[in-house]
Protein backbone atom coordinates (compact mmCIF):
# COMPACT_ATOMS: atom_id res chain seq x y z
CA UNK A 1 0.00 0.00 0.00
CA UNK A 2 3.01 2.33 0.57
CA UNK A 3 3.97 2.52 -2.77
CA UNK A 4 0.62 3.49 -4.19
CA UNK A 5 1.05 6.32 -1.75
CA UNK A 6 3.76 7.46 -2.68
CA UNK A 7 3.53 7.50 -6.71
CA UNK A 8 1.42 10.60 -6.72
CA UNK A 9 4.85 12.23 -5.19
CA UNK A 10 7.51 10.31 -7.01
CA UNK A 11 5.01 11.31 -10.16
CA UNK A 12 5.34 15.22 -9.63
CA UNK A 13 8.98 15.36 -7.66
CA UNK A 14 10.41 12.38 -9.10
CA UNK A 15 11.07 13.77 -13.13
CA UNK A 16 13.62 12.72 -15.96
CA UNK A 17 17.06 13.37 -14.98
CA UNK A 18 18.95 12.51 -18.22
CA UNK A 19 18.40 16.46 -19.87
CA UNK A 20 19.35 14.89 -23.35
CA UNK A 21 16.43 12.16 -23.18
CA UNK A 22 14.13 14.74 -22.40
CA UNK A 23 13.67 15.14 -26.08
CA UNK A 24 12.31 11.38 -26.97
CA UNK A 25 8.39 10.95 -27.24
CA UNK A 26 7.11 7.84 -25.85
CA UNK A 27 5.19 5.67 -28.07
CA UNK A 28 1.78 4.17 -27.01
CA UNK A 29 3.00 0.83 -28.89
CA UNK A 30 5.68 -1.01 -27.09
CA UNK A 31 8.32 -2.57 -29.27
CA UNK A 32 8.90 -6.78 -29.01
CA UNK A 33 11.51 -7.07 -26.09
CA UNK A 34 14.10 -8.85 -28.75
CA UNK A 35 13.80 -5.49 -30.35
CA UNK A 36 14.39 -3.66 -27.04
CA UNK A 37 17.19 -5.28 -26.23
CA UNK A 38 19.43 -6.12 -29.39
CA UNK A 39 17.69 -3.49 -31.94
CA UNK A 40 19.63 -0.86 -32.82
CA UNK A 41 23.08 -2.00 -32.04
CA UNK A 42 22.53 -2.48 -28.52
CA UNK A 43 23.30 -6.47 -28.72
CA UNK A 44 26.52 -6.24 -27.17
CA UNK A 45 25.88 -3.63 -24.55
CA UNK A 46 22.57 -5.78 -23.81
CA UNK A 47 25.00 -9.36 -23.56
CA UNK A 48 27.74 -7.72 -21.56
CA UNK A 49 25.34 -5.93 -18.97
CA UNK A 50 23.56 -9.82 -18.48
CA UNK A 51 27.40 -11.04 -17.86
CA UNK A 52 28.07 -8.08 -15.12
CA UNK A 53 24.01 -9.12 -14.02
CA UNK A 54 24.54 -12.89 -13.34
CA UNK A 55 28.00 -12.87 -11.22
CA UNK A 56 26.77 -9.45 -8.97
CA UNK A 57 23.17 -11.05 -8.65
CA UNK A 58 24.68 -14.42 -7.95
CA UNK A 59 27.25 -13.37 -5.40
CA UNK A 60 24.97 -11.13 -3.58
CA UNK A 61 22.14 -13.52 -3.21
CA UNK A 62 24.74 -16.28 -1.60
CA UNK A 63 26.24 -13.53 0.71
CA UNK A 64 22.56 -12.14 1.73
CA UNK A 65 21.58 -16.24 2.89
CA UNK A 66 24.44 -18.04 3.70
CA UNK A 67 26.94 -15.46 5.53
CA UNK A 68 25.57 -15.90 8.97
CA UNK A 69 25.72 -19.57 8.47
CA UNK A 70 29.10 -19.41 6.99
CA UNK A 71 30.25 -17.11 9.88
CA UNK A 72 28.80 -19.88 12.48
CA UNK A 73 31.04 -22.75 10.40
CA UNK A 74 34.22 -20.84 10.86
CA UNK A 75 33.45 -21.76 14.61
CA UNK A 76 31.76 -18.04 15.92
CA UNK A 77 28.81 -18.10 18.19
CA UNK A 78 25.15 -18.17 16.65
CA UNK A 79 24.62 -14.80 18.15
CA UNK A 80 27.76 -13.13 16.71
CA UNK A 81 26.78 -14.75 13.03
CA UNK A 82 24.55 -11.58 12.20
CA UNK A 83 26.61 -9.20 12.90
CA UNK A 84 28.43 -9.96 10.12
CA UNK A 85 25.17 -9.54 8.02
CA UNK A 86 24.82 -6.48 9.44
CA UNK A 87 28.25 -5.22 9.00
CA UNK A 88 27.26 -6.10 4.90
CA UNK A 89 24.32 -4.19 4.26
CA UNK A 90 25.43 -0.81 6.62
CA UNK A 91 28.40 -0.63 4.18
CA UNK A 92 26.66 -1.40 1.22
CA UNK A 93 24.70 1.34 1.85
CA UNK A 94 27.95 3.83 1.78
CA UNK A 95 29.44 2.04 -1.15
CA UNK A 96 25.88 2.29 -2.81
CA UNK A 97 26.43 6.03 -2.53
CA UNK A 98 29.97 6.01 -3.29
CA UNK A 99 30.04 4.17 -6.31
CA UNK A 100 27.30 6.39 -7.48
CA UNK A 101 29.51 9.60 -7.54
CA UNK A 102 31.91 7.43 -8.72
CA UNK A 103 30.75 6.16 -12.11
CA UNK A 104 29.32 9.27 -12.78
CA UNK A 105 32.58 11.10 -13.13
CA UNK A 106 35.14 8.12 -14.04
CA UNK A 107 32.72 6.05 -15.75
CA UNK A 108 31.75 2.23 -15.61
CA UNK A 109 34.47 0.10 -17.36
CA UNK A 110 37.40 0.85 -14.22
CA UNK A 111 34.93 1.61 -11.94
CA UNK A 112 33.13 -1.65 -11.82
CA UNK A 113 36.58 -3.69 -12.72
CA UNK A 114 37.62 -2.60 -9.22
CA UNK A 115 34.97 -3.07 -7.60
CA UNK A 116 34.67 -6.77 -8.82
CA UNK A 117 38.45 -7.43 -8.16
CA UNK A 118 37.79 -6.80 -4.72
CA UNK A 119 34.71 -8.56 -3.85
CA UNK A 120 36.66 -11.69 -5.22
CA UNK A 121 40.07 -10.59 -3.12
CA UNK A 122 37.35 -10.24 -0.24
CA UNK A 123 35.56 -13.24 -0.68
CA UNK A 124 39.04 -15.24 -0.67
CA UNK A 125 40.11 -13.01 2.26
CA UNK A 126 36.74 -13.85 4.30
CA UNK A 127 37.57 -17.29 3.57
CA UNK A 128 40.40 -17.80 5.19
CA UNK A 129 39.37 -14.96 7.79
CA UNK A 130 40.09 -16.42 11.37
CA UNK A 131 39.36 -13.36 13.95
CA UNK A 132 35.28 -12.05 14.48
CA UNK A 133 37.20 -8.68 13.88
CA UNK A 134 38.40 -9.18 10.35
CA UNK A 135 35.16 -11.29 9.56
CA UNK A 136 33.27 -7.97 10.15
CA UNK A 137 35.40 -5.93 8.11
CA UNK A 138 35.66 -8.21 5.39
CA UNK A 139 32.05 -8.12 4.96
CA UNK A 140 31.61 -4.73 5.46
CA UNK A 141 34.15 -4.00 2.49
CA UNK A 142 32.26 -6.73 0.36
CA UNK A 143 28.99 -5.25 1.08
CA UNK A 144 30.64 -1.89 0.16
CA UNK A 145 31.76 -2.79 -3.01
CA UNK A 146 29.31 -5.05 -4.37
CA UNK A 147 26.14 -3.14 -3.55
CA UNK A 148 27.88 -0.12 -4.71
CA UNK A 149 28.68 -1.99 -8.11
CA UNK A 150 25.35 -3.41 -8.50
CA UNK A 151 23.50 -0.07 -8.13
CA UNK A 152 25.36 1.21 -10.46
CA UNK A 153 25.46 -1.18 -12.88
CA UNK A 154 21.44 -0.91 -12.38
CA UNK A 155 22.56 3.17 -13.75
CA UNK A 156 24.34 1.71 -16.54
CA UNK A 157 21.73 -0.61 -17.61
CA UNK A 158 19.36 2.62 -17.49
CA UNK A 159 21.73 4.50 -19.43
CA UNK A 160 22.19 2.01 -22.83
CA UNK A 161 18.34 2.22 -23.41
CA UNK A 162 16.94 5.28 -24.71
CA UNK A 163 13.58 6.49 -22.72
CA UNK A 164 11.49 5.20 -24.16
CA UNK A 165 12.77 1.47 -23.69
CA UNK A 166 14.62 2.10 -20.75
CA UNK A 167 12.38 0.01 -18.21
CA UNK A 168 12.35 -2.65 -20.17
CA UNK A 169 16.00 -2.95 -21.41
CA UNK A 170 16.75 -2.64 -17.74
CA UNK A 171 13.95 -4.81 -16.96
CA UNK A 172 15.08 -7.83 -19.08
CA UNK A 173 19.35 -7.12 -17.99
CA UNK A 174 18.70 -7.45 -14.21
CA UNK A 175 15.81 -10.75 -15.12
CA UNK A 176 18.46 -12.01 -17.22
CA UNK A 177 20.93 -12.30 -14.36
Amino acid sequence: VLPLLLWPFLKVFLQETLPSRRVETISPTHPPVGQVVFGDGRAWPSLLLWLGFLPTMVVLYLILNWLPTLVEAKGFSKVVAPQASLAFNYASVVGSLVFGVLVDRAGPRWTLSLAYAVVIAGLYALANATQLGAVLWISGAIGFFLMGANYALYGVAASHYPAAIRGTGSGVAVGVG
